[in-house]
């Protein structure tokens, strides 16, 4: 699906130095520096009595991952408002994350969450079925500012045509294209199963329509 308005359509020309620019990393020093100092800040609140709270947590991770794709990632890409082909694919979200989007989409009265207490009840979205969360009419996510990490820092580098195929191998950023982003990952993980949640389960598998 793609309902890119002419405004907001995104031309990259330089697509094969781009693939290579991320191969090589995408992290900028301002973003390393500032990465830093988020890690740091973050220990310091870990070692406070009672320990982060995990809401304060998310919106952290999320704002600086904000900053950082706007910076060295979204001017690389095609990636558009109204483009959603990648809203078929399946999306992990940790309980961590699901409770946060729970608590800040409790307005959408058409969405139900279901509590997952096993990933033996987690799905792959084997019907490529678009995300709850996604305004079909427009092509744009309802949940934009709550949104998952591994929707955050999702982006195809070499164009949206590569996108069309879900089974398309080509070029994307994603939470692995630098360690920064993998820590960042691993953090949530880390928090979310010392807080006894499921680690990992499809979007699907904690929101639907009802």
């Amino acid at each position: 699906m793609r309902k890119v308005k002419k405004a907001d359509e995104i031309k990259i020309k330089n697509i094969p130095a781009n693939v290579e620019r991320f191969k090589n990393g995408s992290a900028s020093k301002k973003s390393i520096e500032e990465f830093k100092k988020l890690d740091r800040q973050l220990q310091n609140l870990t070692r406070t009595e009672g320990g982060i709270d995990p809401m304060t947590f998310m919106e952290k991770v999320y704002a600086f991952v904000d900053s950082y794709m706007d910076r060295d990632v979204y001017k690389f890409t095609e990636c558009a408002k109204g483009c959603a082909y990648c809203c078929r694919l399946y999306t992990s979200v940790s309980g961590l994350e699901a409770a946060y989007m729970l608590e800040k989409t409790k307005h959408l009265k058409d969405i139900a969450f279901t509590r997952i207490d096993s990933e033996a009840q987690a799905t792959q979205n084997e019907n490529d079925e678009y995300c709850p969360f996604l305004n079909t009419s427009t092509g744009t996510c309802r949940a934009y500012s709550s949104r998952p990490l591994n929707c955050r820092v999702f982006a195809s580098i070499d164009g949206w045509k590569e996108c069309v195929d879900l089974n398309n191998s080509h070029n994307m950023h994603s939470w692995s294209s630098n360690e920064m982003l993998a820590h960042i990952r691993d953090n949530i993980n880390e928090i979310t199963a010392s807080s006894g949640l499921v680690v990992e389960a499809d979007i699907r598998d904690w929101f639907s329509k009802k």
